[in-house]
């Protein structure tokens, strides 16, 4: 279940659609909706609520979407270790069972927990290969959780999709900044070699001949 906080104050309509549009992202990606499934969703809101002027301004098609869930969403789904000051990921085990029922590999993770004198309740979300794989097994964890207390934080099924496009946002940053360093005139090189990156920020247009066009640099190494 999704908690949406108490508004404390009146926000701008625009902020509104917003809040709707997210709200609906965060559906989508709780429950493995595919980005084409939603393609049409904001001309069946404007068609199931012709009386709402959010309904009217809803706009949210797979490429929105997507860069919704990956840009605005994930970086508040992430684990932060204050005292690593990272993102911070371990090995724990694995546990062998071969073909199981949804309640012998439920009761397995629950045991291993209490085994090792964990708090279930430090459990934040299940990984899957696929959306619509385990199912059964997120919501009888889900349930355990919400026994002691607590609630699975369910932002998307696959971690690894997460962590393979952050890579490849990663390499065009790269190959970006390297194509800068070649239209760089030779002092603004030097400066950078000294300095750092962060020299970049003082560079705010700079002409790139071949291409013809103005680039601003401010993004580059903030």
């Amino acid at each position: 279940m999704v908690t949406i906080a108490s508004q404390t104050k009146n926000i701008s309509f625009l902020d509104q659609v917003t809040r709707a549009e997210t709200l609906w992202a965060i559906n989508a990606a709780r429950h493995g909706y595919s980005y084409l499934s939603c393609d049409e969703s904001g001309d069946l809101f404007k068609t199931m609520f012709p009386d709402s002027d959010i309904a009217q301004k809803f706009k949210m098609e797979r490429t929105k979407l997507s860069y919704m869930i990956s840009h605005g969403l994930d970086p508040f789904s992430i684990y932060w270790s204050v005292q690593n000051q990272g993102v911070v990921t371990r090995y724990y085990k694995c546990i062998l069972l071969g073909h199981a029922p949804t309640n012998i590999i439920r009761d397995s993770i629950v045991d291993s927990f209490r085994t090792d004198r964990i708090d279930i309740k430090r459990l934040l979300m299940i990984g899957r290969d696929n959306p619509n794989v385990n199912k059964t097994v997120e919501k009888l964890i889900d349930g355990e959780l919400k026994k002691a207390g607590g609630e699975l934080l369910k932002l998307g099924s696959c971690h690894i999709h997460m962590v393979h496009n952050a890579f490849k946002a990663g390499q065009k940053l790269e190959l970006l900044n390297e194509y800068f360093l070649v239209y760089l005139p030779a002092n603004d090189k030097a400066q950078i070699k000294e300095k750092g990156w962060a020299t970049l920020s003082s560079v705010t247009q700079m002409i790139i001949p071949s291409e013809k066009m103005t680039l601003s640099t401010k993004m580059i190494g903030s």
